[in-house]
């Protein structure tokens, strides 16, 4: 093999170069290397001990070249190839804070020269300039262990990536030449550029079985890390090569740590707009960089399976065919839950909804040892009419089934009594080792219904905003959420009028709330009747402040384990109008943040 130039560029940061230079000790054949060491005017004593002791290990066959004033990464490189012209061979350009892994060298060279186009090559590197694989490191995997799987499922298929300079480059001595030619044409040009125009305009490609880690610590002013690359924009090949590796990745981090399981209704990856999505998602978001979370949800023709560890996601469907309306126990059901635990081994199990699903996970929980928790979010628990609305009033759950029989049937749960259902739970609750409600209220009706079990009390948290909203002289109302006949549409359409007559400003942040009111309705008030539309729950304290509303109307008619909404409000220092039967009442009455509307006349 012929011998590679390799040129290691040097601004500072002692550790990292110790961490870089031992790596190419360790991982590079001597014999097929000559290696150039160009310090671009460092201030640290220890590198220029360091640069030492390297060349006397390397037997003096190390170059070092310092400069008196800093160049920086390109003008370095520029000056790099000034030199190599006359020696004809190829060249690797690695940044000191680079740590190279095992056959580095030879696999970049290997990819080089898979197709004589391929005059330059980038390894996957992370914190790159071009992009950034993986894109966080793990906390339990070294550059080794990332290496490895790297080299594992790699299929050998060097994708074409975006052309320019980078932290670490094998580029072939075709190169130089076109290089050469450039610059006999680019008179006029200065020469930095005419360097960068050859870069981008050669067939550059990815060693996708090749990873080098950076540490990021060289802090080159001409180069930074890109963003996060843009998938719509880039090769195909690119494409499928880094997810590919993010998904065996995410199965190697799996196996790593422990791993949780949660069941609800929808996914969370997809415009969540309920509670108990969003309960999720903060679940997830708090838990994510220390456990492996997988969160499942039944759908129409399958049941799907994401699966979450750091900012890693990948997504398993597993066929299932659902026949007539939901019910407890589904056999299909349970062999699909029985495969997923089966295949992803959760240490723990929790169930957040089971509309869409079954209690058959629970069992199949508990046979494999697995411990169950359950949070009880909704009126589903103690009857599929999870609102427990009746004609669009809170029901109560009325000890007259009869009623439940006329609720059931209008809502198509023909085949189920009410009592079936319930003793049906109850079985499967008696199973689980812990039993999580959001507010008191929703545990006095738990009790109610089903009697005492192992429960925690935990109300669901918020994102605090950094300051609290000054409402505006003129009085106005806002109201929060989305809209819905459980959440209260009803009374909101006729109040609405009334408030408008009294000059009032309304406003609506949230979905579907345009529906309730005709169209020649909101251009004739237009000046007071404001639409928001949907809001991230992030942005939520900045729109409010915007508003600056006097106070925030939630006046839903059904069932309400916590409320969300009604603690970003509370969060950003405003006022509440709440429904009552709901946890919002108790937590206005515990706390005196606002009004209760009268439980017979609201």
């Amino acid at each position: 093999m012929k011998t590679v130039s390799l040129v290691i560029l040097v601004q500072d940061g002692f550790n990292s170069l110790k961490s870089c230079l031992d790596s190419i000790t360790n991982h590079t054949d001597q014999k097929i290397v000559s290696v150039s060491v160009v310090d671009d005017a460092s201030k640290d004593q220890r590198v220029f001990d360091l640069l030492k002791e390297f060349r006397k290990s390397w037997k003096g066959r190390v170059k070092i070249v310092r400069h008196k004033r800093r160049l920086d990464y390109l003008k370095s490189v520029e000056e790099v190839f000034r030199f190599l012209e006359r020696e004809n061979n190829d060249v690797i350009i690695l940044s000191g804070d680079v740590v190279v892994s095992d056959n580095w060298l030879l696999k970049l060279r290997d990819a080089a020269y898979f197709n004589e186009r391929n005059w330059v090559v980038t390894p996957l590197i992370n914190k790159g300039a071009k992009f950034s694989w993986p894109r966080k490191i793990p906390r339990e995997l070294g550059v080794k262990e990332i290496a490895e799987i790297v080299d594992a499922v790699s299929l050998r298929e060097y994708p074409r990536i975006p052309g320019g300079l980078d932290f670490a480059l094998y580029i072939k001595k075709d190169f130089l030449s076109f290089l050469k030619k450039l610059k006999k044409k680019g008179e006029g040009f200065q020469e930095e550029n005419i360097f960068l125009l050859a870069l981008k305009n050669c067939k550059h490609v990815l060693a996708d079985d090749v990873f080098v880690y950076r540490t990021g610590e060289m802090a080159w002013r001409d180069l930074r890390p890109a963003e996060e690359l843009r998938m719509t924009n880039v090769d195909e090949g690119l494409k499928n090569v880094l997810e590919r590796l993010d998904f065996f990745l995410t199965r190697k981090i799996s196996r790593e740590r422990k791993r949780i399981l949660y069941l609800l209704h929808n996914p969370i990856s997809r415009n969540a707009v309920g509670g108990t999505e969003f309960h999720v998602m903060d679940l997830v978001n708090g838990l994510r960089d220390k456990y492996c979370i997988y969160v499942v949800n039944v759908e129409k023709d399958h049941v799907r399976v994401e699966e979450i560890a750091d900012c890693y996601f990948n997504v398993y469907f597993f066929p299932f065919k659902r026949k007539g309306k939901p019910v407890v126990y589904d056999a299909l059901l349970k062999k699909v839950f029985s495969l997923t635990l089966n295949i992803f081994s959760p240490h723990i199990v929790h169930v957040h909804h089971l509309m869409r699903a079954s209690a058959d996970i629970i069992g199949c929980a508990k046979t494999r040892g697995i411990p169950v928790v359950f949070s009880v979010h909704d009126g589903y628990v103690f009857c599929p009419n999870y609102s427990l609305t009746y004609r669009n009033n809170y029901c109560g759950l009325p000890d007259n089934h009869e009623i439940c029989k006329d609720c059931l049937k209008s809502l198509g749960f023909n085949h189920l009594s009410l009592e079936e259902w319930r003793n049906s739970m109850l079985r499967e609750l008696r199973k689980c080792d812990l039993i999580v409600f959001p507010s008191n209220t929703v545990k006095k009706l738990f009790y109610r219904i089903y009697g005492s079990m192992n429960h925690k009390i935990i109300q669901h948290g918020v994102h605090l905003p950094p300051g609290k909203v000054v409402p505006k002289e003129k009085f106005s109302v806002c109201f929060l959420g989305y809209a819905e006949p459980a959440k209260g549409e009803e009374l909101i359409r006729l109040l609405v009028p009334l408030l408008l007559k009294e000059n009032i400003d309304v406003h609506f942040l949230g979905m579907n709330w345009e529906k309730l009111f005709p169209e020649e309705f909101r251009e004739r008030n237009s000046d007071k009747l404001h639409f928001h539309g949907r809001y991230n729950r992030l942005d939520l304290h900045n729109i409010l402040s915007e508003i600056r509303p006097t106070i925030i109307c939630l006046l839903s008619r059904g069932f309400e384990s916590f409320g969300y909404a009604l603690s970003e409000a509370w969060a950003s220092g405003l006022p509440v109008v709440v429904s009552p039967h709901t946890a919002m009442d108790e937590s206005v009455e515990r706390s005196g943040g606002g009004l209760i509307l009268e439980k017979k006349r609201p």
